[in-house]
């Protein structure tokens, strides 16, 4: 039988190991554990993340939902169950145990941004915002909250409404770099659209683009695009290595976006522009800090 000191010990070992994302490595301590000392109480929330991370999935749900049943108000598990049923495509068991999460703790930030992050990547946008908006005095995270908020906003076009939450997301925590990132991709997104409903009202291209575009290319985190791929005064390819260097940008979503639009209204369809577009959308449902 383990002293306390020798769980104690074994269970801050799985912890860092976890904390690292060294999961395999979790993995083996756990069992080494359950051989060694079987029957003993061990840490089953740390067992079911590194279940999860392993992909260990049904072996995961189990577990959780023996964890649930044994203690329906902690919504820890809840939430835990929530990710996991989304995670296996179960969208309506999913969303059932986003609703249970804040039912046992609606006063939280927690459960309240991952369910608007769920409803954002089905494209319900208007449930998400009702949901944000009818807990914005909630405990926790509010700079989560508010910047997630302006998410469903962003994703809608409505760059204004989201400016204005990101940055009361910056309120709250003046190093949220994420937010930040966002309010450049916005004046960089409004720039873009504002220069293309001037110049581009019929499907003519410019003589050349302005030089405000090339400052995509200048960001540290842009795509690294040789200039030999693109011949010199064509538009097209121009463009295309734009729309390329900003899907590289860590936060340059609706940027990209805008640049798409203007290719489709100049050049037409493009199969790779499909692609650059859903990878875009998906990197803005997934550039929160919390989820």
């Amino acid at each position: 039988m383990p002293t306390s000191v020798e769980q104690a010990a074994v269970h801050t070992r799985i912890a860092s190991e976890i904390q690292r994302e060294y999961f395999a490595t979790a993995y083996e301590l756990f069992h080494h554990f359950f051989r060694t000392y079987p029957n003993e109480p061990f840490n089953r929330p740390f067992y079911v993340e590194t279940l999860t991370a392993l992909g260990f999935l049904g072996n995961a749900e189990k577990l959780l939902l023996e964890l649930v049943g044994t203690d329906p108000k902690e919504s820890h598990f809840t939430l835990m169950l929530a990710r996991l049923y989304k995670r296996l495509g179960a969208f309506e068991s999913a969303e059932a145990y986003f609703k249970k999460t804040i039912a046992t703790k609606p006063n939280d930030t927690t459960g309240i941004i991952f369910y608007g992050t769920f409803l954002s990547r089905q494209q319900r946008h208007q449930e998400a915002i009702a949901l944000f908006e009818s807990n914005l005095n909630a405990e926790g995270d509010r700079d989560e909250l508010y910047y997630n908020y302006g998410v469903c906003f962003e994703s809608l076009g409505d760059y204004i409404t989201a400016k204005r939450h990101y940055r009361r997301a910056l309120q709250f925590d003046n190093s949220f770099k994420t937010a930040s990132l966002a309010l450049d991709d916005l004046d960089m997104a409004t720039r873009i659209s504002n220069w293309a409903e001037l110049n581009l009202s019929g499907n003519i291209p410019p003589d050349d683009w302005p030089d405000f575009f090339h400052e995509i290319s200048e960001s540290e985190t842009a795509n690294d695009v040789s200039d030999d791929d693109v011949p010199a005064g064509d538009l097209e390819p121009q463009l295309m290595k734009l729309i390329a260097q900003s899907a590289g940008c860590k936060r340059r979503v609706s940027s990209c976006v805008e640049l798409i639009k203007i290719y489709k209204k100049l050049f037409g369809e493009n199969p790779g522009l499909n692609y650059w577009d859903a990878i875009q959308m998906s990197r803005l449902m997934n550039s929160k800090k919390a989820v």
